[in-house]
């Protein structure tokens, strides 16, 4: 269809520019109902708002199940570009429509994406009641597709704002998904379950894991050319990379997403990237790097315009904003107040492309995992109970979560011996001598 794209836009033009025609205004309404997956899936949402919603302004004559389609494409095109009120209520509109058709399977795929929207708003009991009500329509339809569609939401929403009672339903609801496309062999829908469960696992601290998952996720969304989604697992794998300290691995796919996201002009998501970017570089302790970073991206959020991905902007995992907060406040403290200021401003003149390069070659000459020396200072450690330390910390919640110790060391990438030390580190700065111990300080402190 892409080297159609010519042919297609020519039709879709005649379509809405004879419109006063019945024919042609059914052509330009069917048109919209029908192309929404590849407007969104391979980057071309602009142009497909743009042509729906001069479709939706001549609906004389279209029949329900026409315009029900075709409202609720318009509804996704909007939610892609971050148009959360206004998707919904095109949805409420497609919803109508379907309920009065009695059309299930429609109605189950409304409801999915109303869901997402509640989601990307914030509101997770609606979210939550709406696509339960999603999946019972699809389970009652056979529809395994559209089941297995509406479980990744539902996951998501759980994910992001449910606690750590929830980590194993999420997990089940990902996986059963997963299987689902796979036994529909919807390659597309495989890549976002991936994806999802990559999330999961990142949360969880298993980084080997969600690596993995990301390049699954990845490998499957370039070959179908579906770039809009491929610069997800592209930028996880970007954050996968600097936990576990490989930083030339993470700078490389946090340059790629960069550049993705510019190429597609979405200066919001360019502002995340860039943001991310600092976070890793102030831990690493290049405090004037991260400001001119986020002047980079203070930029790019108010030269304004839509993100044509709102997952990475809303689906932030609990902690990470804290973090970004917190390393600014310390990049901040670092600097003084005059000196951060005037590298916030040094950012702002900057290109998304200058300030990701800016202090490339200071901090990446340096070895993966290589320790701070003398010359660079470290970013600050966050106020861990009992003195312990980020790392300690880290190894804590994973044998907290019944992680033995050569898992430990897996997902963290660091040998068994080196998480023996860390353990007997813990144990001396908590006074207690068995995991078991360890593990109800983990949970009493609210580490896990």
């Amino acid at each position: 269809m892409k080297q159609e794209h010519d042919n297609l836009r020519a039709a879709m033009q005649g379509a809405v520019e004879q419109g006063q025609d019945r024919q042609r205004k059914d052509i330009a309404w069917r048109l919209a109902g029908a192309l929404r997956s590849f407007w969104i899936d391979y980057g071309y949402v602009h142009e497909g708002q743009q042509f729906v919603e001069r479709a939706l302004g001549k609906r004389e004559g279209i029949t329900a199940s026409v315009r029900a389609k075709a409202l609720h494409a318009a509804g996704w095109l909007a939610l892609v570009r971050g148009d959360f009120r206004r998707a919904e209520a095109l949805c409420q509109e497609s919803l109508a429509l379907s309920r009065e058709l009695h059309d299930p399977r429609e109605m189950a795929s409304v409801l999915t994406l109303l869901g997402w929207n509640a989601l990307w708003l914030g509101d997770a009991p609606l979210a939550t009641s709406l696509l339960e009500e999603s999946l019972a329509l699809s389970r009652g339809a056979g529809d395994k597709v559209r089941l297995a569609y509406t479980l990744l939401p539902l996951a998501l929403t759980i994910l992001t704002h449910g606690d750590h009672s929830d980590s194993p339903r999420v997990r089940s609801l990902l996986e059963e998904s997963l299987l689902l496309l796979r036994e529909e062999h919807v390659q597309s829908g495989m890549a976002h379950a991936l994806y999802d469960l990559g999330l999961w696992h990142f949360q969880q601290g298993n980084a080997a894991t969600a690596r993995s998952l990301f390049e699954e996720s990845f490998a499957l969304l370039r070959a179908l050319g579906q770039r809009l989604w491929a610069v997800q697992p592209l930028y996880r794998l970007g954050k996968v990379a600097a936990q576990v300290g490989d930083l030339p691995a993470a700078y490389a796919f946090y340059k790629q997403s960069l550049a993705l996201f510019q190429e597609l002009d979405d200066q919001q998501s360019s502002a995340t990237c860039l943001e991310g970017w600092a976070s890793v570089v102030a831990r690493q302790g290049h405090a004037a790097w991260a400001a001119q970073l986020w002047g980079a991206a203070e930029a790019r959020r108010a030269a304004g315009g839509p993100s044509y991905l709102p997952q990475i902007l809303a689906l932030t995992l609990p902690g990470e904003r804290a973090d970004e907060e917190r390393m600014r406040a310390w990049v901040c403290a670092q600097l003084g107040e005059q000196a951060f200021a005037q590298a916030l401003a040094e950012g702002r003149a900057m290109t998304p492309e200058q300030a990701l390069a800016a202090g490339q070659h200071t901090m990446l000459a340096s070895p993966p995992n290589a320790p701070a020396g003398a010359d660079r200072p470290q970013g600050p450690s966050p106020a861990y109970p009992n003195e312990l330390t980020e790392r300690e910390v880290e190894v804590l919640r994973l044998v907290a979560r019944g992680l033995s110790d050569a898992q430990v060391a897996e997902t963290l990438v660091i040998s068994p011996r080196t998480v023996n030390a860390h353990l007997r580190s813990i144990y001396s700065k908590l006074g207690i001598n068995s995991r078991h111990a360890a593990t109800l300080f983990a949970i009493k402190q609210q580490l896990i």
